[in-house]
């Protein structure tokens, strides 16, 4: 299996890869066009209030 998350305790380059329960591939998620979509760019995302 091919895996396309990867989790390091450390940094990638030096550090030992951590293992971990959940999905190890990348599964993307496509929307119609016809629907509208918002996105936020935020530093402090959390506090979105709607």
């Amino acid at each position: 299996m091919n895996k396309s998350i990867y989790l390091y305790e450390g940094d990638w380059q030096n550090g030992k890869e951590v293992d971990y329960s959940g999905p190890k591939i990348l599964t993307p998620k496509y929307y119609d066009e016809s629907q509208d979509i918002i996105g936020v760019l935020s530093q402090k995302y959390d506090r979105l209030i709607l």
